[in-house]
Parts: structure tokens; C-alpha cells; sequence
């Protein structure tokens, strides 16, 4: 398993995500989680928890969402993500 470094401020959206997709995971109380997961699918999920944190903030309605088109392909976000209907590019607003 590989240790990363996660902030407290994306930390549960991070934990969300691993168990929605049924990724073990083991988060330490020193700001650092253990996940098998190489170091880009990581930057993957917390890309992911950065948009969600987005919509939560923002209110969006429940089929649009935010994502990265550089790091989150559309096929990932239709697979994982189905009842988002909408896409937001993070970096337009």
C-alpha cells in the first residue's frame, strides 16, 4: 500500500469517493492515507474530491458537477458518475 498525503479539507470527499468505488483504504490520524493505488490514479480521486467539494458549495443541481477534462476523462465520469448529466469545466469559472 502507498502512503499520501491528504488535507483535512478534502479528506472525507476523498474517503467518499474510495468507498464508493470499493477501494480499501486506511486514513491516519497524522493528515496521511494508505490506499492501493499508484500515485496518478490517486491524483485521479483527489481531483475528483475537489469537484465535489465544489458542488457541495456551490448547490448544483444533482445531474451537473464539475470536472478536470485534463485528469477525468468522460467515459470515467459516465461510468462512475452516471446521474451527472452536465459537465462544468472546473477551470471555466
Amino acid at each position: 500500500m502507498k502512503e499520501f498525503k491528504i488535507s483535512d479539507y478534502l479528506g472525507d470527499e476523498i474517503e467518499k469517493i474510495l468507498e464508493s468505488r470499493m477501494i480499501p483504504y486506511f486514513r491516519r490520524s497524522n493528515g496521511t492515507i494508505k490506499v492501493e493505488l499508484s500515485g496518478n490514479q490517486f491524483r485521479r480521486i483527489v481531483a475528483r474530491a475537489q469537484c465535489e467539494k465544489r458542488n457541495a458549495q456551490e448547490n448544483l443541481p444533482a445531474d451537473t458537477s464539475y470536472w478536470i477534462p485534463k485528469v477525468e476523462s468522460r467515459l470515467d465520469m459516465a461510468f462512475h458518475y452516471p446521474e451527472y448529466t452536465k459537465l462544468i469545466d472546473f477551470n471555466q469559472k
